[in-house]
């Protein structure tokens, strides 16, 4: 008897995970922020929000351009934006709006925008229009 496939996420969720940091220590005070990178690949629109545990920050409709297949944004490039000195940010993506597969990157920069660190760089894909993934990472703020 063969035996089914168990999907990484969701009915039908594939993941390849290249990086997966659960927490980080981002010095505000020398300038240092995370920059992410969002592809969606698909012949639909994306779907996600990004934000942190005390509130939404930045969802697909939010961006100049939206629908688009690349979306980019910076986060704690400002004293503040930090909320809590310790928190937890989440992206979540939707396969709903026929978009295919997403491509995430989230970098730890310096002020001078060298990476300093790749916290979060993955690939997610489903043809199974409700399923959802999440990615959180905990940032401890310096």
């Amino acid at each position: 008897m063969a035996k089914k496939a168990v999907p990484d996420f969701g009915k039908g969720g594939k993941l390849k995970v290249r990086e997966d940091e659960q927490a980080a220590v981002i010095r505000l005070s020398a300038g240092e922020r995370i920059r992410m990178t969002l592809t969606a690949n698909g012949p639909g629109t994306a779907v996600f929000a990004f934000g942190c545990q005390h509130k939404s920050l930045w969802s697909a409709p939010d961006f100049q351009g939206h629908p688009k297949k690349v979306y980019e944004w910076v986060h704690l490039d400002q004293l503040s934006d930090a909320d809590a000195a310790a928190d937890t940010y989440a992206l979540t993506i939707a396969f709903v709006g026929s978009i295919t597969s997403y491509t995430f990157l989230m970098e730890h920069v310096s002020s001078a925008d060298a990476v300093l660190a790749t916290l979060k760089d993955f690939d997610a894909s489903s043809t199974v229009a409700n399923d959802v993934f999440h990615s959180a990472i905990t940032l401890l703020i310096a």
